[in-house]
């Protein structure tokens, strides 16, 4: 959606982002620069994985070395492993593109159309320079920090983060313009 925001603004009415994986926004931050090797490699074995046809275990390495952390696998429910599982080689066919990383910070600019970005205090320490940069690029941009959540506070706090997505939604509506 960020990439709609950036390249077609008029088609956007309104944004709702969390912790997108722009990683190549902090490619010239010396101070990621630890992070962004750990998340790097970690990527590197999960495509590695789902590259070898080894979907599930991909599914599990994402799960606990990306998404969640050490251990959180066996106690996901089925469906959610399913899910995972399943989602496993779109995710693999959008880390392949060159371009998955990055993003035109110039063409968000244009995008006026109500923004929340939202972060887990709890997750990884690349994400909050990157929503920032987005957040500072988005000229109607909010953003919303979840206490003890991390990537995915729609699994992990989900009633807090439905009330913060229906609050934006329920708040001043605009659209995107060209400029």
């Amino acid at each position: 959606m960020l990439r709609l925001a950036a390249g077609r603004p008029k088609l956007v009415r309104s944004l709702i982002v969390h912790e997108p994986p722009l990683f190549g926004l902090l490619k010239d931050d010396p101070t990621a620069a630890r992070a962004l090797t750990a998340i790097q490699e970690r990527i590197a074995a999960v495509v590695s994985l789902l590259a070898a046809g080894k979907t599930t275990e991909g599914a599990r390495q994402f799960v606990e070395t990306i998404a969640f952390g050490p251990g959180a696998w066996q106690p996901l429910p089925q469906r959610l492993r399913d899910t995972f599982v399943f989602n496993a080689p779109t995710w693999l066919d959008e880390v392949r593109d060159p371009e998955a990383l990055e993003i035109d910070l110039t063409g968000l600019q244009r995008c006026v159309a109500p923004a929340l970005l939202t972060i887990g205090d709890q997750s990884a320490p690349f994400f909050p320079p990157v929503v920032s940069r987005v957040a500072a690029a988005l000229p109607a941009a909010t953003t919303r920090t979840y206490a003890g959540a991390g990537h995915v506070p729609h699994v992990s706090h989900p009633a807090e983060y439905v009330d913060g997505v229906t609050e934006f939604i329920d708040g001043p509506k605009r659209t995107c313009e060209d400029t």
